[in-house]
């Protein structure tokens, strides 16, 4: 199951990527539910109507990404909201997540020395052209399975 609550989904991703202040109403969340319990979680915040920047994390061990979730972290930026880019910061020794954004298509662009808690940030763009997620499971999603329509897009 989706849940689209910042005010949860944000602190629990806060927790585990060493995340920022979170302001309520800053922000717009998307977590995955199993068994009552949250195993992945993605936040946007900062939209500048051409760029929004999100922070994502993951139960260690648990099955949490499926095809309609993964259409859902690009479909919000994308289709929604019109950005033409993704941002995605992500802790120099964070390797789990470096492989994960770059396996989603995510490239770093630049490196900022020392602005984490743990030593250096680096920053991963994906740009809408470039993301195959969002358009290659859209068909999938609203027209090829009827099970997957607008009306239960948030089940699983």
């Amino acid at each position: 199951m989706m849940f689209f609550d910042p005010d949860i989904i944000v602190p629990w991703v806060n927790e585990r990527t060493s995340g920022g202040l979170y302001v309520p109403g800053t922000c717009s969340a998307i977590g995955r539910i199993k068994g009552g319990k949250i195993v992945g979680g993605i936040y946007y915040e900062d939209f500048n109507s051409k760029n929004i920047t999100c922070h994502i994390a993951s139960e260690d061990g648990e099955r949490w990404l499926n095809r309609t979730f993964l259409w859902m972290i690009f479909d919000y930026p994308f289709r929604q909201l019109k950005a033409t880019r993704m941002t995605a910061p992500v802790a120099h020794n964070n390797e789990r997540c470096i492989n994960f954004v770059e396996k989603l298509g995510f490239t770093r662009e630049a490196i900022l020395h020392d602005a984490h808690p743990d030593g250096d940030l680096y920053i991963y763009t994906l740009f809408e052209k470039d993301c195959r997620w969002h358009k290659d499971l859209k068909n999938e999603i609203y027209e090829q399975r009827p099970r997957h329509s607008r009306d239960t897009i948030a089940e699983c």
